[in-house]
């Protein structure tokens, strides 16, 4: 495996969460529950503990099948925090972590919208290329307990919400569809984990590389990339792109910019080596966090794999795929070029 992709695990190994407890001081007489969702849950719930917090109770809603699209472990996790929730009140405070995946996750769509309906509208929604705070207005219209709906349930207990976040400007009405916090409520939180923060570690771990934040779609961030190689040689960038499906083969974004980008560079006779993972250690549906590659696959296959959305196979086929397994973070997707000299 290419030594810039374990560089790359480095960076998710350095990554390091500030949680600010000052908060507790005014709230020692409550009684403490941990609520937790997402890819990160696990992880966040486990922190805290570690802190020495003792809770009352305790709801965690870690990685489970209902991702990306939700199923009935989705809807009962929905209901079992909806039920914990309406059980507090004043002398209670809860500390919700909350990170990205919660929104398919943890769900319950409206009256009149059945599972099977609600799975079809996230289906054509991942597909749809938009981007993600476009997906999550829409989702919750669809949902009893995202957009602040779930933080209503919870009153009149307090909840502090610790975030991780993996959008861009750390929007909170956008991070996983924002279940607890609203405009119209008197919850708090705060960002412990985000994007910028796994750039600074990268940078770190990848000294000489000059580092740029890319987030367009698809075709614009290899447009960007290639600007960008033009005046340096070794590159790593992060961010999200979009990608609109219209094929159904096996693969995630990583997995087809690493396609793309390394097409673009082999037809103009460049030597590379180059990478992109998730850094939740998911792509797409599958059981990889990206690929890397340097040059070695016929140009032909990965045209075909291209066209057809189907890049797992083909990176599974030359042993080329990224497989860490879930990480426990989810903030954003890390890319890394390195070009070669004609002689190395």
């Amino acid at each position: 495996m290419s030594n810039l992709v374990f560089k790359a695990l480095e960076v998710l190994n350095h990554l390091t969460p500030k949680y600010d407890l000052e908060f507790l001081k005014e709230n020692h007489k409550k009684n403490l529950h941990l609520h937790a969702v997402g890819k990160s849950a696990n992880r966040m719930a486990s922190e805290l503990k570690d802190l020495g917090l003792k809770f009352k109770s305790e709801v965690i809603i870690g990685p489970h099948d209902g991702h990306p699209i939700p199923n009935t472990k989705s809807i009962n996790s929905a209901k079992k925090l909806m039920k914990a929730a309406s059980k507090l009140g004043e002398n209670d405070l809860v500390l919700f972590c909350l990170s990205g995946g919660t929104s398919s996750l943890m769900e319950l769509p409206i009256e009149g919208i059945g599972l099977e309906e609600l799975q079809r509208i996230y289906g054509d929604l991942l597909l749809s290329g938009k981007k993600i705070h476009e997906i999550n207005e829409e989702r919750k219209k669809l949902s009893q307990v995202k957009g602040g709906k779930l933080g209503e349930l919870y009153l009149p207990a307090k909840v502090h919400c610790f975030v991780e976040s993996d959008v861009q400007g750390n929007n909170i009405e956008v991070i996983g569809s924002s279940p607890v916090i609203s405009k119209e409520l008197d919850h708090s939180f705060e960002i412990v984990l985000e994007r910028s923060h796994l750039a600074k570690v990268s940078k770190k771990i990848f000294k000489d590389f000059h580092l740029e934040e890319v987030n367009e779609d698809i075709e614009g961030n290899i447009k960007k990339h290639l600007k960008l190689l033009a005046s340096h040689e070794n590159l790593l960038t992060y961010g999200e792109s979009t990608l609109r499906v219209s094929k159904k083969g096996i693969g995630g974004r990583n997995m087809h910019w690493v396609a793309l980008m390394g097409l673009e560079l082999m037809k103009k006779n460049i030597k590379f080596e180059i990478l992109s993972l998730g850094s939740d250690g998911i792509d797409g549906p599958t059981d990889s966090a990206g690929a890397w590659l340097d040059g070695r696959i016929p140009k032909d296959e990965l045209e075909e794999a291209i066209s057809n959305f189907d890049t797992y196979k083909l990176f599974k086929k030359y042993e080329l795929l990224i497989q860490i397994g879930p990480t426990g973070y989810n903030l954003n997707d890390l890319r890394v070029i390195q070009l070669k000299k004609p002689n190395t």
